[in-house]
């Protein structure tokens, strides 16, 4: 297909001849699961087809992008469900696979929470923390406001197997951040999260704290308005 692509930039094509062949070059990637490079044909495709009022063939670009930038949620999915049997080395895998289908930061973001997630639950810290600062390194290399959220949740788990270093002041950091967005479930978590760390360690009175602030973004997750509803 290289050669093919390298023979047709060396022809005489007219563009919509140029269009129709990236066109097939995005469906044989597409069929190897060549992801991104399928991508970058469809794009140029679609691309010549949109601007020259070919709808018909700009709606066949569409549908090819569509099941390629989605293609990676049945690897996510699939490592979802395998991570929720128990299979966590093979859940692994596919979020890694998930990872390298797609060249959005937020699509890696994903994968890599989860696979941060798994290595948490077998208490590996390492791979927990290689794997957070992989993530927040292109959380930052992004610059984007809508990947924040990443940012916290594996600043938390980075902080948790450094010994939890910063611990609090890291947690209601990002508690703040999801009181900005409403994510209730986010900060009943992180809240719970805290209140179990100082529990743990004694520090009866701040676990007290924090399991009341929890328990009053339980009752906004679930619409309940007193004790009575639960």
């Amino acid at each position: 297909f290289e050669q093919a692509y390298n023979a047709h930039q060396n022809a005489s094509a007219l563009d919509w001849e140029s269009a129709d062949f990236y066109y097939m070059l995005s469906l044989i990637y597409l069929n190897q699961q060549r992801l991104v490079i399928c991508i970058e044909f469809i794009q140029k495709a679609l691309s010549y087809f949109k601007d020259n009022f070919y709808y018909h063939r700009a709606i066949e670009c569409y549908i090819v992008l569509s099941v390629a930038q989605h293609f990676f949620m049945i690897f996510h999915n699939l490592g979802s469900i395998l991570a929720q049997r128990g299979d966590w080395e093979k859940a692994i895998e596919h979020y890694i696979e998930s990872m390298t289908l797609s060249d959005e930061a937020e699509v890696k973001l994903m994968s890599i929470i989860s696979i941060v997630q798994e290595f948490s639950k077998q208490g590996n810290a390492n791979k927990v923390i290689e794997w957070a600062q992989k993530g927040i390194q292109i959380s930052l290399d992004e610059e984007n406001p809508d990947l924040q959220l990443y940012h916290h949740h594996l600043n938390i788990y980075i902080s948790k197997y450094s010994d939890y270093l910063n611990f609090e002041q890291i947690i209601l950091k990002a508690i703040q951040f999801f009181k900005n967005t409403n994510d209730y479930i986010y900060i009943y978590k992180y809240y719970t999260f805290l209140a179990e760390y100082f529990y743990e360690n004694n520090k009866y009175k701040n676990a007290a704290k924090y399991y009341s602030a929890a328990n009053e973004y339980l009752f906004l997750i679930n619409n309940y308005s007193s004790w009575e509803d639960l």
